[in-house]
């Protein structure tokens, strides 16, 4: 497996941990997901963190496929986790990554964003109400 496929599957099952490597992001990566405006990769950092801590820790990613064409990986995937309210969460994902320097400068993030808007946003903005409140405090 190429380097850029190891560090685009690294990336992914990631996303589940509550742990990305920023060694693996360009210090300028851009990411996107449905529903919201561009984030950089220190963002996405900590949105993993937070996403974590909604999951029992069941929660994982398995990669259905990886495609590799120049600079640019698309990976296939599905998630599947029980929130901590006892919930069920599945999705599948499409990633787009783009590698400059064998680093990712560029995530796009493609899900059905209908289950993440019900389940998983309203979730993450509490989270970080409540860890902005707290660290106000």
């Amino acid at each position: 497996m190429s380097i850029q496929k190891q560090k685009a599957e690294a990336l992914v099952l990631s996303l589940v941990t509550g742990h990305v490597d920023p060694s693996l992001l360009t210090d300028d990566c851009v990411c996107w997901a449905p529903g919201g405006n561009s984030f950089t990769g220190e963002t996405l950092c900590m949105m993993v963190g937070v996403l974590a801590s909604l999951f029992e820790d069941d929660f994982t990613m398995t990669i259905d496929s990886i495609i590799e064409e120049g600079e640019r990986v698309a990976v296939i995937s599905h998630s599947r986790g029980t929130l901590t309210d006892g919930i069920v969460y599945e999705n599948e994902y499409h990633y787009a990554l783009i590698f400059r320097d064998e680093k990712i400068c560029e995530m796009r993030e493609y899900m059905n964003s209908a289950i993440v808007d019900e389940l998983i946003r309203p979730r993450i903005q509490a989270a970080m109400i409540a860890s902005a409140s707290e660290s106000s405090q």
